[in-house]
């Protein structure tokens, strides 16, 4: 049995689900392969800026937007990690929809003994990810 507090939890998380594909869809994906968030009013990456060098997340706007246009091999490209991130933001809403019409609770499958494993596994992609884009972007 779930708990309103976990409903409202789940609710949350779908609502961010749907606000991020929609966000993802409005936006026209950066040819430099980084800086799609600055259409949204955000400033440039400083990490990037400081350092001449990409942070963990920098393309993965644009993985999104590239992903939303249904553009997989640039939003691959410019983001692995973005790009298979977009996957699960995409099935995720449809996983709550379909826990809440069985009565399962999503929060118990990601604190389960499972939840560790996907973190670690989610840390391990932006990694990797970061280290192929930084191989990738020319300095």
């Amino acid at each position: 049995m779930t708990t309103p507090l976990q409903r409202f939890l789940e609710l949350s998380a779908l609502c961010g689900c749907l606000w991020l594909l929609a966000t993802a869809w409005s936006l026209t994906p950066d040819d430099r392969g980084f800086g799609t968030h600055e259409q949204l009013d955000l400033a440039p990456c400083g990490f990037l800026e400081t350092t001449g060098h990409p942070c963990p997340s920098c393309g993965m706007t644009t993985s999104f937007s590239y992903m939303a246009a249904a553009r997989p091999m640039s939003g691959v490209k410019t983001n692995p990690a973005g790009a298979i991130l977009f996957l699960g933001v995409l099935v995720a809403p449809f996983w709550i929809l379909y826990a809440w019409a069985n009565g399962l609770s999503t929060l118990r499958f990601l604190a389960g003994n499972r939840g560790g494993w996907w973190l670690l596994g989610t840390i391990l992609m932006v990694l990797v990810s970061w280290y192929y884009k930084d191989l990738a972007m020319p300095h």
